[in-house]
Parts: C-alpha cells; sequence; structure tokens
C-alpha cells in the first residue's frame, strides 16, 4: 500500500483526499443522527 501511495502522482491523490473527506462528512451526519450527544469526529480535530 506503501509503495502504491508513493507512486501516486498529485492530482489523483489530490482527488482521493476530497473522496475520504465526502465520506468523513457521511458519517459525521450520520453518527449525529444515530448518537446525539456523542462526541463527533469534529470534536476531536478541533
Amino acid at each position: 500500500m506503501s509503495e502504491k501511495m508513493d507512486t501516486s502522482d498529485t492530482n489523483e491523490s489530490a482527488k482521493s483526499s476530497s473522496d475520504d473527506g465526502n465520506q468523513v462528512n457521511l458519517a459525521e451526519e450520520s453518527n449525529k443522527e444515530i448518537l446525539p450527544g456523542y462526541a463527533t469526529f469534529d470534536d476531536f480535530v478541533k
């Protein structure tokens, strides 16, 4: 896996980061609805 990351170009890496961000946002919103009151990923980042 590390070798694949090292050989990927910047455009591919940027796209992957953007896709991951979208997935995190969807999961975070879902967690807020299912587990209200629990700390979210955003709380740990801040």
